[in-house]
């Protein structure tokens, strides 16, 4: 650490920002990136956190200029404008670009950017409903496969839901064995059926004589066969449907059709530009696109697959799912070709030149098929970082759209800088920054560089909580810190912008092998996984390629070249397949002189006349024939430039890391994944350069301690890092120094004070249809709800007839306080509704809007109309439907403690109490700071000592010695240095600042069990 006192750096960087992102070329470039300690010390707004914001509440003037304001305010660079479930402004409404426009106003004068999301809410496509409304013929549709087992001679009649039957086939089969060769095509033997019988009384006034009608619906496709012979036949079915059941508006689009990128293009990206064209390329560096990815099944393929390869699906497609088909290997990989080839040629190319041509960059999140699927998205994306601090974190995997490393080769192979995550999503109320800076490190040591936090919400009332919580914005306490996390994730994303990775590895993604989904593919996905993996644990930079990548690059000096990258070694993991295309990039490679390392295929499967075998025996392959080979074969022909040692000499497993250079800088970036701290030997190429410790969380500079051997002794404390800068001329710096510690003692009792009323969460009461049927015990959830799991409604209790629901519940009070109040959030309860306490109607007039964790809540003053004892809270709800009643949980708040068997007792609040014992303070539900003091004796400790705080904490921590606060910590490690000499009794306070799990959920997160826990 440095031995100076933090010093909190002003936040008015995005204002001060004169870095811009360039689109030329529809490529995410920064046009001055250059690593200066003036640019680290206060970065530009390309560099800074750009949360998706959620617009998902009405929109008015004052709630947009107040949030972003307060954006700019603790260091946000910009948003994505995110348009979201519960929004009520209509979305691309002459009202809505009125909204976004003066948004982008409000945000030019901040200087800070906003990108334009593409969609309401997502995936991407759907232009909010609007384009399967104008284009009806661009609806997605799906394939379901189903099979049946017949006998010669016995008539089969099968009824299913209309649609057009792509394939039907019969074969003979004994024993299970299929006579694939005895296919009989059977889509002549289906019609239609209505299979609903219906009586009408239906008097017509030009035909008086009768009024009685038998109608019928519900056509039914209906199979109608008799298999010949006496043996047993397999019947495999293809029947095509509209799709069904697709969240948001009940169907999807299809991206293959030609015309589909277009229209979506005019109704989305034509309106904006109409809107705000002007401002593309400067305050509006791009639009994103969200989730958008090939279909499984598109009348298109078919097509397409029958004019190009001549495969006639309606023959043979049970190889898609049978996997000892003659043709099973083959139909599969084409048809997920053929996807992946119309999707981008009819839908990311018609969407990459609009922007292009716009000065726009195109960002997109999506699945993304192969390494070359993320090619033509300027500014590459994934999705990651779903977890808490304690959990593993997540690796590296075939997925590539969480996969950092395939995102950052896109890049570097395009000669630009940027990947983007969005991050964060659904780790839930309990989320802190301690785990955000977490994933930030260990995503930022895979190569990303830019981050997105799911999300900023406009509103959390009501339901909209719920949204793939948490927000991280206004409503939570955290907030007053969060400018430390955007400063601190600001100076990384500099840093591992400039220059550009010096990568020697590339590693085969296996797109055949998993694209063919027979029983080996599991195996080579393991494998492959595995060995990213382990490469990133032995700090060997790589870069996932496939072989469409390699074939574009050019053959330099024992190298194969593209953009940035510069490829010396291949490895091939386990093939089970390999195509007539990888056949070439593995020639090309070894024709260049490339070393290839490929382990021993899974099979003699054949593609285009070409096997995985096959190239295996080819001359200059090194043969790989166990795990344990890949590391010690690479060792011998490329020598390791850096090694992150442990105290054991071996290679820190635990701690991943990032390496950027631009021929004069050299910067590397190291993460503790762990919640162990680690002392590490970090032997760094170039070790002749002024290398430096950059700290991220301060923008000071201070000295690296040298082991005397030409390498870096380094700690690293419980998830930190470390940002190590070798320069050619050396930079003024700090010296390091071990300073003492004094470990600060948390026994014994502390006195109390919290920065707001404690709360009550009101959350289970009884429900009936009637005030004297309210006896079904229930939470506040609505009346009625989709249970996703088991793809059912569920019903807590039944309202009347009439839509009324009535809820009761009491609480118990041994101290009525002067400020006691009912809360009500905006949308918790459906309209219209009534409340009344002991009897006593609450008017509408005794409610008043406060700002409460959140905007927009209703508080009513109970002090006159609670009384000691117990306490009876009646609700009712007139016109109850579906998603309505009491949908999220009231709260009492006030000046009182919780207490009794279940904490649910309104008594006095406590004055004192251990330190962290919430629930002996009587404050389970209660976020917010607490404040502890109580006075301490010191040993003479000198100016520079490191005050220590014990244990395990998560938190936001203040400390403050004698009315002088020595700053605030929002995560590990948890110690402030002295700034003056110390002795004897002390003053101190400790603010301990908790997150919105208590108020929200009812519970406080256990970190030893990785979960939360109801109090």
């Amino acid at each position: 650490m440095s031995d100076k006192t933090e010093t909190i750096l002003a936040i008015n960087s995005p204002q001060a920002a004169t870095v811009t992102d360039s689109a030329a070329h529809g490529k995410s470039q920064v046009t001055d990136d250059s690593l200066t300690l003036e640019n680290f010390r206060s970065p530009a707004a390309e560099a800074r956190i750009m949360p998706f914001w959620f617009w998902n509440t009405r929109m008015e003037p004052g709630l947009i200029r107040r949030q972003i304001h307060a954006m700019a305010q603790s260091g946000i660079g910009g948003f994505f404008l995110h348009p979201r479930q519960g929004l009520e402004t209509p979305y691309l409404s002459d009202l809505w670009f009125e909204r976004v426009q003066l948004a982008v106003q409000t945000a030019k004068q901040l200087s800070l950017k906003v990108w334009l999301y593409d969609e309401f809410p997502y995936p991407s496509g759907m232009a909010g409903g609007l384009l399967t409304a104008h284009y009806p013929e661009l609806k997605a549709r799906t394939l379901d496969y189903e099979t049946y087992h017949a006998h010669g001679g016995v008539s089969v009649r099968k009824v299913l839901p209309l649609g057009r039957v792509v394939s039907a086939i019969a074969c003979p089969c004994e024993e299970n064995h299929i006579d694939w060769e005895r296919a009989v095509d059977i889509r002549t033997s289906f019609g239609v059926v209505l299979s609903r019988d219906l009586f009408w009384r239906w008097k017509l006034e030009h035909c008086p004589y009768s009024e009685k009608r038998y109608m019928a619906d519900e056509g039914q496709l209906v199979l109608q066969w008799t298999p010949p012979g006496k043996g047993t036949w397999k019947i495999y079915l293809g029947i095509e449907r509209e799709m069904s059941g697709f969240k948001y508006y009940n169907h999807y689009f299809d991206p293959l059709r030609n015309g589909a990128a277009e229209a979506f293009l005019q109704l989305t990206h034509a309106r904006y530009e109409a809107a705000l064209g002007s401002e593309f390329g400067k305050t509006i560096p791009g639009i994103f696109t969200d989730e958008t990815e090939p279909p499984e099944w598109s009348p298109e393929l078919e097509k397409h697959l029958l004019e190009t390869e001549g495969i006639d699906l309606a023959q043979c497609l049970p190889a898609l799912k049978e996997d000892d088909h003659p043709q099973a290997h083959d139909v599969r990989y084409r048809l997920r070709n053929a996807a992946l080839r119309l999707f981008q040629d009819r839908w990311e190319t018609p969407i990459a030149r609009w922007c292009k041509k716009r000065n726009l960059i195109w960002g997109a999140e999506k699945p993304t098929w192969c390494p070359d699927h993320f090619r033509h998205v300027a500014q590459p994306t994934i999705d990651a970082a779903h977890q808490r601090a304690g959990a593993p974190p997540e690796p590296l995997t075939a997925d590539l759209r969480s996969n950092a490393r395939a995102a950052m080769a896109s890049a570097q192979q395009a000669k630009t800088s940027i990947v983007r995550c969005e991050c964060f999503h659904s780790i839930g109320w309990g989320g802190t920054l301690q785990d955000q800076k977490w994933q930030i490190d260990w995503l930022a040591a895979q190569g990303v560089n830019r981050f997105t936090p799911h999300a900023f919400f406009a509103s959390v009332n009501g339901l909209r909580k719920h949204d793939a919580a948490p927000s991280f914005f206004l409503e939570t306490p955290a907030w007053s810190s969060y400018h430390k996390l955007a400063d601190y994730t600001a100076r990384l994303s500099l840093a591992l912008s400039h220059g550009h990775e010096d990568v020697s590895i590339a590693v085969l993604h296996p797109t055949e092998s998993l694209w063919v989904e027979s029983a080996a593919s599991q195996f080579t996905k393991e494998e492959y996984e595995w060995l990213m993996n382990q490469l990133m644990r032995q700090h060997r930079m790589f870069h996932p390629v496939d072989a469409q990548t390699l074939l574009r690059a050019k053959s330099q000096e024992n190298s194969l070249v593209l953009g940035w990258a510069r490829y010396q070694v291949l490895l091939i993991p386990p093939l089970v397949v390999a195509d007539s295309v990888t056949a070439q990039a593995v020639n090309a490679a070894l024709e260049t002189g490339m070393t290839v390392m490929m382990a021993e295929p899974l099979s003699d499967i054949t593609l285009d006349g070409n096997s995985a075998r096959k190239i295996f025996s080819w001359p200059g392959i090194t043969a790989i024939r166990g795990r344990d080979q890949w590391i010690a074969q690479l060792d011998a022909r490329l020598p390791q430039t850096l090694s992150v040692q442990n105290s054991a000499m071996n290679e820190a497993e635990s701690v991943w890391c990032v390496q950027r250079s631009d021929g004069d800088d050299n910067i590397i970036f190291l993460a503790n994944t762990i919640a162990t701290e680690q002392h590490l030997r970090v032997l760094v190429p170039q070790s002749q350069l002024n290398w430096r410790e950059w700290l991220l969380e301060t923008g000071d500079v201070q000295k690296l301690q040298t082991d005397g051997e030409g390498g870096f002794l380094l700690h690293l404390p419980a998830y930190g890092s470390a940002l190590l800068v070798g320069k050619a001329q050396a930079i003024a710096s700090a010296k390091t120094r071990k300073p003492p510690r004094h470990i600060l003692s948390l026994d014994g009792t502390w006195q109390l004070q919290t920065d707001r009323p404690n709360a009550l969460r009101l959350n289970h009461w009884r429900a009936g249809p009637s005030r004297e049927e309210a006896v079904q015990p229930i939470e506040a959830i609505p009346a009625r709800y989709y249970d996703k799991a088991r793809e059912a409604w569920e019903e807590p209790f039944a309202c009347a007839e009439n839509g009324e629901a009535w809820y009761s519940r009491e609480f118990t009070c041994r101290h009525v306080p002067e400020d006691l109040c009912l809360l009500v959030e905006e949308g918790a309860i459906g309209e219209p509704w009534s409340l009344e306490i002991n009897g006593e109607p609450l008017a509408v007039s005794a409610f008043h809007t406060i700002e409460f964790h959140g905007e927009n809540k209703l508080a009513c003053s109970l002090y006159d109309i609670v009384r000691p004892g117990r306490n009876e809270i009646v609700l009712h709800v007139r016109d109850t439907t579906a998603n309505d009643g009491l949908r999220t949980p009231l709260h009492l708040i006030g000046s009182f403690g919780l207490y009794g068997k279940e904490r649910r007792e309104l008594s006095r609040p406590a004055k004192e109490c251990a330190f962290e014992d919430r629930l002996g303070a009587g404050l389970p539900h209660f976020s917010g700071s607490l404040h502890y003091t109580r006075s301490c004796s010191f040993p003479h400790l000198s100016q520079g000592t490191e005050l220590v705080l014990p244990g395990y904490c998560e938190d936001i921590i203040e400390l403050t010695v004698n009315g002088h606060s020595l700053g605030t910590r929002p995560w590990a490690p948890y110690c402030w240095t002295l700034p003056f000499d110390l002795d004897g009794e002390a003053e101190i306070l400790i603010s301990v600042t908790t997150t919105l799990l208590p108020f929200i959920e009812g519970q406080q997160w256990d970190p030893h069990q990785h979960e939360a826990i109801s109090v």
